[in-house]
């Protein structure tokens, strides 16, 4: 492992930490002490809109500009932010719309933090260890997920928003610098060939003709996207199962994000043994059936012990689903195009958690949670039979790259 390669998995981990407390956190402030339900799903549309308007520009900048230099940007922003908001709430009282404004915040961050590392990584990785290090950050990532469950449970129990923010704040300033001792050697900016002007439009666009030319790779990029978009609709629904419908408290929700991450962990390490065996596409089919059978089991149960025992099959088969995901892009997708294809992807992702966050906090207020979950199961089983299907199909190669036949998945100096 490169000295790269380590400094990336530490900021990661890093930020895992910061960004896994809030994660947890902030929900549950809202939605417990300001009965801030409503306010959050509004909260989560918006900022999954806005996303969706500028994840494909984010997807061009992270392609015509340093990846590195983009982390640190990023780094910088969500320090800075924390700092202020701390300011904020020691000078103020909590109030729900210093809450909202953090979510949808941190929530744009990630939105270029994400792409930005996903590509970093495939920049700053040899080809032969893009298995490992997929594994590598899902591990770690998860570690911290861990850690972040089992701090949350105690700030939240004994300490302010105040407190949390600044572990959050002290996540960022030294991700920020690991990521500044990352050495990446300059690479001429290329383009393709049969779309001249460097524009914005133009770079989306060339996103969107790769997914045509393979629709095979876009039901398996695409389709293997959903469980994301359903875990981060669980960042809504799950802090109002326990707290509302299971009627319990922070600590289940800390034990349930650790037991998780134990999944989240154990992909980590066997999903790429079975990359090894079976290819990242087959592989990719086993972790999302066990996210679906997951969700079916906690939406019929309202036992608070399957809620957490089940919490590992979750961890399991979403970590599954994106290491081998994110392995296949590695392989099938070159790192020119990486930024783009992995923001359109991402505001795919983004555009089904808006729309399954509304109709989720449409339906609480009618129905019940075991509902939602559901519901949540029905997509996911949709989403699981287009990956089964697009798997099976043989691959078409797309034609070899040449700047003379001016292919448009091409990228040409």
């Amino acid at each position: 492992m490169n000295r790269n390669i380590k400094l990336l998995l530490g900021s990661n981990m890093l930020s895992h930490i910061g960004t896994g407390i809030s994660m947890i956190a902030l929900p549950w402030i809202l939605i417990k002490e300001f009965e801030g339900e409503q306010s959050y799903a509004i909260t989560i549309v918006l900022l999954n809109l806005f996303n969706i308007l500028i994840l494909p520009y984010a997807g061009t900048l992270i392609d015509r500009f340093s990846r590195k230099s983009i982390m640190l940007l990023v780094e910088g922003v969500g320090l800075t932010l924390n700092l202020l908001f701390i300011v904020l709430a020691v000078m103020l009282d909590e109030a729900s719309w210093q809450l909202m404004a953090l979510i949808f915040l941190n929530g744009t961050l990630y939105s270029f933090h994400y792409p930005s590392r996903f590509a970093l990584a495939q920049e700053v990785t040899p080809t032969a260890y893009y298995k490992q290090i997929n594994s590598w950050l899902e591990i770690q990532g998860q570690t911290a997920f861990i850690l972040a469950g089992g701090l949350t449970g105690v700030l939240l129990e004994y300490t302010s928003l105040p407190m949390v923010l600044l572990i959050d704040a002290l996540s960022y300033f030294f991700g920020f610098l690991m990521l500044a001792n990352i050495k990446v050697e300059k690479k001429e900016v290329t383009t393709i060939a049969h779309i001249p002007a460097e524009t914005v439009g133009n770079k989306i666009r060339e996103g969107i003709i790769f997914f045509k030319q393979s629709p095979r790779l876009a039901a398996l990029f695409l389709g293997g996207a959903i469980p994301f978009s359903i875990v981060m609709t669980l960042h809504y629904v799950v802090p109002i199962h326990v707290a509302k419908t299971l009627e319990e408290s922070a600590q289940i929700m800390g034990w349930h994000e650790g037991i998780w991450a134990i999944g989240a962990m154990l992909a980590g390490v066997f999903v790429p043994v079975m990359i090894r065996k079976m290819g990242a596409s087959e592989t990719l089919v086993y972790p999302f059936a066990s996210f679906v059978i997951a969700l079916v089991v906690i939406a019929l149960s309202p036992s608070v012990i399957t809620f957490l025992a089940i919490s590992i099959m979750l961890g399991w088969g979403n970590s599954g689903v994106r290491v081998a995901r994110n392995t296949l892009m590695m392989e099938e997708v070159d790192n020119q195009m990486m930024g783009r294809l992995g923001s359109l992807t991402m505001t795919f992702s983004k555009g089904m958690q808006m729309l399954l966050v509304g109709l989720s906090a449409l339906a609480i207020g009618y129905f019940n949670t075991y509902m939602v979950l559901g519901a949540l199961a029905s997509t996911a089983g949709v989403a699981l039979i287009v990956v089964w299907r697009a798997r099976k199909e043989e691959s078409v190669d797309l034609p070899p790259c040449t700047c003379e036949r001016q292919l448009s998945h091409c990228a040409c100096a």
